[in-house]
C-alpha cells in the first residue's frame, strides 16, 4: 500500500462550514483542447484532484478509488457477501444471513457513496483542493450507480466545483444524469487551457496513471512502461495523471505490450473485450464475483454477460446464470430476475432448483404471482431437505408469497408454520429465518384481520433485533406498530407510533439509503423521488391521525405550518443538548448555530420540510417546547440498536450518557445537579446487551461476545474493567460493580459506555425516578 494512505475512517472533526454554495455540471467536450480549457478554468481555485472513467468502471466505487487515493484515503472500506456457491466460500445459508443483515442497514450503495463524499469533502477541504475534474465514460461504457450517487452527494456536502467532462457521444441525457442531479453546461470557446504533463502510460489501461508500482492489486509485477507511448496528461494530486482521452484513443491502436501479471479486475476485462470464442468464463466469473464484493454489481452482470456466450457446457453455463441471478436478487433487480428464461431442463438437480427458486422470486416481486407459483412448485420438487437445511426454509417463506399474492392465504400460512415449527427444533437458534418467519406470520395475520396474532407476532420479530437495529429497522418497527394500532381503532396510540416513525425518518444521516423493504411499506421506491414519497407519506398519515382525534389537535392538521427545525441523529457533538420526551416519545433540543445550513456541513441534518415543521409542532403540543423549533436543532438517538426513550427513566437514561443536565417530560422540568446524576448512575444496572447471542469465555479469561446478527464477535479481555457485567445474568448496578472492581470511577464508566456503544452492555436507569 501507499505510505500516503490511511484509512477513511481514521478522518475525525466535523466538516467546517463551506463559504458560499457551489456549482457542479456537465460540460460537453468533443477534444482533447476542449477538456483542457475546462481544466484551466478549474485550475484558478486551486489544486485539482482528477478521476478517469473514459473507459469505464471496472470496480465498484471506482470513483471514490481514485478521488480518495490522490487524498490519502482507504475507499470505499469494507467488502460484502457474494451470493452463489463458491469453492471454499462460507455456506449458503451463511451468505443470505449477511445479505440479509446488509439489506437491513439500508441501501449499501447510497451508504458507501455517502461515506466517500463525507470523506473526499473532509480531506479536500483541508488539503486545499480548489475543483474535481472527472473525465466521464464514453458512449460504449455508461455510468454506475455508485459513481453517480457520489456525484450526487458530494454536490450536496462539499463546496468544491465539480465539473464532469463527456465527450460528444457520450451518455449525457437526463435520464443518465437524474441520480446525480447535476446540469449540463456549455464551457466558452475562448479561455485559459492547462498546462499539460507528459506521462509514459499504457493507453489501454482504465483509470488514472499513477506515480508507482507499490500497489499490487492495482498495478502488474512486472516494471511496465518500457514500450508505452508518453502521452499529454492533466496533472492531479499524489503524482496522478489524468491522460487526455483522444490522445489515449489514437495511441491504444498502436500499443501491443501487454502487463505480466495484472490484477483480477483487469483480466477480467481483457477477457470481456476479447473475441467471444477465446473469453475464458472462469476468469470473468472469478472477476464478476470480486467486482461484487466492492460494491458494482452492474460490473458484475456486465461480466457475466461476456462469460455466458463463451461457455458451450451446458452445466457451466448455468453455473454462470444461477450466480448472476443470485447477485440480482441480492440487490433487488427483481425485473432483471424475472426476465431470464427458464432453467434448460438437461440441467443437474440443484441447478434447475436455483434458477428456477431464482426467476420465480423475481415474478412474484415483480406482479407476475401465478408464473412463480409454478416455478416454486418445480423448485420444491427439486429440492431434498435435510434436518437442519435454512435454504429449505427459505425456499418455503418465498413460496408463501407467491401462495398469498395468488388468493391462497391458507397455503401461505401452512408454509409458514411449517418454517416455524422446523426452527423449535435449531439448536443453535437460526435468528435471521427466526425474524423473517415471526415478520411474514404478522404480516398473514394482518391481513386475515387477526390483529392481536399479528402483535404478537411482530414483537417476537422485533425482540430478535433489539440491541442490533439500523435506522432503517427502529423505522419499520414504528411504521408496523402504528398500523396495528390503527388497526384496532386505538387512534392516540397510532398517533404517537406514527410520530416516533417520523422523528426516526426525519433524523436519518441518509434517508436516500432507506432499506428498500421499509420504503416499500411506506409506498415508495428506491431512486431520485425516495425521500419525497416518505415524507408525503408520513405527512398524510399524521394529518388523517390528527383529524380523527379532534381538539385539542385537529387544528394542527388544518393550519399551515412555519418553519421548522433541523433534524439529525445525536452522533458527535451534543453541547447544549436539553433532553425533552413525553409518553412514546423522547429526543435532544439545542439551539441551531448559525451557519449551520450552509453547504459542505455533513452533519447539518436536513430541514424537513413540511413533514419536519408540523413533526415540531405536534412534539410542542405533547410537552411544551424548550425552545422555538424554528430556532433549533432536534437530535434523535436511536439507542445503540435499541429505540428512542419512551419513558421518563430512558429519557434520564439519555441525558446520563449525553452529559445534559436539564429535561422536560411532559409538563415536567428536571435539572440533575452533578450529585443527583452520580446518585442516578450508582443505581443504574447494567448487563448483557439485548442483541447479544452467546458469550463464549477462552482458557485465557478472554469472553467472546456473538451477536444475533452476521457482525465481527467481540472480544473482551478478561482485565477490561467492565467484564464482570458482561457475565452477570441479571446485571449488577454501577456502584456494586464499582466495589467489585475497586477501579475509579470515571475509568469504570469509561469501559462501560465502550462496551454500550458495541451493543455488549445494557445501562437501565431504574423506575421510580
Amino acid at each position: 500500500m501507499d505510505s500516503h494512505r490511511t484509512p477513511a475512517s481514521a478522518q475525525s472533526g466535523p466538516i467546517p462550514p463551506a463559504p458560499a454554495p457551489h456549482p457542479a455540471f456537465v460540460v460537453v467536450c468533443e477534444t482533447d483542447a476542449d477538456l483542457c480549457r475546462l481544466a484551466g478554468r478549474l485550475a484558478g481555485a486551486g489544486p485539482l484532484l482528477v478521476a478517469d472513467l473514459s473507459l469505464g468502471s471496472w470496480r465498484g466505487h471506482w470513483l471514490a478509488r481514485e478521488l480518495g487515493r490522490q487524498l490519502g484515503l482507504d475507499l470505499p472500506g469494507d467488502q460484502g457477501p457474494v451470493p452463489g456457491e463458491a469453492a471454499g466460500g462460507p455456506p449458503a445459508e451463511r451468505v443470505v444471513a449477511a445479505l440479509i443483515d446488509r439489506e437491513t442497514m439500508g441501501d449499501a450503495t447510497v451508504l458507501a457513496a455517502h461515506h466517500a463524499a463525507v470523506a473526499i469533502a473532509d480531506a479536500a477541504r483541508r488539503q486545499g483542493v480548489g475543483a474535481i475534474l472527472i473525465a466521464g465514460p464514453a458512449a460504449d461504457h455508461g455510468w454506475m450507480a455508485e459513481d453517480l450517487w457520489l456525484l450526487r452527494l458530494l454536490n450536496r456536502l462539499s463546496e468544491l466545483t465539480v465539473a464532469v467532462a463527456v465527450p460528444a457521444e457520450g451518455p449525457v441525457s437526463a435520464a443518465d444524469l437524474a441520480p446525480a442531479e447535476l446540469p449540463i453546461a456549455v464551457i466558452a470557446a475562448a479561455g485559459p487551457i492547462a498546462p499539460t504533463v507528459a506521462q509514459p502510460a499504457d493507453p489501454d489501461c482504465p483509470g488514472l496513471i499513477w506515480p508507482d508500482l507499490s500497489r499490487p492489486e492495482d498495478l502488474p509485477d512486472a516494471t511496465p512502461g518500457g514500450n508505452w507511448p508518453v502521452l499529454p496528461a492533466i496533472a492531479g494530486l499524489a503524482g496522478a495523471a489524468l491522460i487526455l482521452p483522444g490522445a489515449r484513443a489514437s495511441a491504444a491502436a498502436g500499443c501491443t505490450e501487454v502487463p505480466a501479471n495484472p490484477p483480477l479486475w483487469r483480466r477480467a476485462r481483457t477477457e470481456a473485450l476479447k473475441p467471444v470464442a477465446d473469453r475464458r468464463p472462469e476468469i470473468l466469473s472469478a472477476g464478476a464475483a470480486a467486482a461484487f464484493a466492492e460494491g458494482g454489481w452492474r460490473q458484475s452482470l456486465r461480466l457475466i454477460e461476456a462469460a455466458l456466450p463463451a461457455t458451450a457446457d451446458a452445466e457451466t453455463r448455468g453455473a454462470l446464470e444461477a450466480q448472476a441471478q443470485a447477485m440480482r436478487i441480492a440487490v433487488m433487480d427483481f425485473a432483471g430476475a424475472a426476465d431470464r428464461p427458464d432453467p434448460e431442463p438437461g440441467l443437474s438437480a440443484p441447478l434447475r432448483r436455483e434458477l428456477a427458486t431464482a426467476k420465480a422470486w423475481g415474478l412474484v416481486m415483480t406482479g407476475r404471482p401465478a408464473e412463480a407459483d409454478r416455478l416454486f412448485g418445480e423448485a420444491r420438487a427439486l429440492a431434498t431437505p435435510a434436518d437442519r437445511d435454512p435454504m429449505w426454509l427459505y425456499l418455503l417463506n418465498i413460496s408463501a408469497l407467491a401462495k398469498l399474492r395468488t388468493g391462497r392465504i391458507d397455503d401461505a400460512f401452512a408454509f409458514e408454520h411449517q418454517i416455524e415449527a422446523r426452527l423449535r427444533g435449531f439448536d443453535p437458534p437460526d435468528w435471521h429465518l427466526g425474524y423473517i418467519n415471526a415478520i411474514n406470520l404478522a404480516r398473514l395475520h394482518r391481513q386475515a384481520g387477526q390483529i392481536p396474532e399479528a402483535r404478537a407476532c411482530y414483537e417476537r420479530a422485533f425482540a430478535i433485533t433489539l440491541g442490533l437495529r439500523s435506522e432503517s429497522d427502529q423505522l419499520y418497527l414504528a411504521v408496523c406498530q402504528a398500523g396495528l394500532e390503527q388497526a384496532e381503532g386505538r387512534i392516540a396510540e397510532a398517533l404517537i407510533t406514527t410520530l416516533r416513525a417520523a422523528l426516526h425518518w426525519l433524523s436519518m444521516t441518509v434517508p436516500e439509503a432507506l432499506a428498500p423493504r421499509v420504503a416499500r411499506a411506506m409506498g415508495a421506491v428506491p431512486g431520485a423521488e425516495l425521500v419525497a414519497r416518505v415524507d408525503d407519506h408520513l405527512l398524510g398519515r399524521l394529518t388523517a391521525l390528527l383529524e380523527r382525534i379532534g381538539p385539542p389537535f385537529d387544528d394542527l392538521a388544518r393550519d399551515p405550518a412555519e418553519d421548522g427545525p433541523r433534524w439529525r441523529r445525536a452522533e458527535g457533538n451534543t453541547s447544549g443538548c436539553i433532553a425533552w420526551g413525553g409518553p412514546g416519545w423522547g429526543v435532544l433540543i439545542r439551539p441551531r448555530p448559525m451557519g449551520e445550513d450552509r453547504p459542505g456541513r455533513a452533519e447539518a441534518g436536513r430541514d424537513g420540510g413540511r413533514l419536519g415543521a408540523l413533526t415540531a409542532r405536534i412534539l410542542a403540543r405533547l410537552s411544551p417546547a424548550p425552545m422555538a423549533p424554528a430556532d433549533a436543532c432536534i437530535l434523535v438517538d436511536g439507542g445503540f440498536g435499541t429505540d428512542m426513550p419512551v419513558r421518563l427513566p430512558e429519557l434520564i437514561g439519555l441525558a446520563l450518557r449525553q452529559g445534559c443536565t436539564r429535561l422536560r417530560f411532559r409538563d415536567r422540568d428536571l435539572v440533575l445537579t452533578a450529585a443527583q446524576a452520580a446518585d442516578l448512575l450508582d443505581r443504574c444496572r447494567i448487563g448483557p446487551g439485548p442483541g447479544i447471542d452467546a458469550i463464549d469465555r477462552a482458557a485465557d479469561g478472554r469472553l467472546a461476545v456473538r451477536f444475533r446478527r452476521v457482525r465481527p464477535q467481540l472480544v473482551v479481555a478478561a482485565d477490561d474493567p467492565a467484564a464482570m457485567a458482561l457475565t452477570a445474568t441479571d446485571g449488577l448496578v454501577f456502584a456494586d460493580l464499582q466495589a467489585r472492581t475497586g477501579l475509579d470511577r470515571s475509568v469504570l464508566l469509561a469501559a462501560v459506555r465502550r462496551l454500550e456503544a458495541c451493543g455488549a452492555l445494557a445501562v437501565a436507569v431504574p423506575d421510580g425516578i
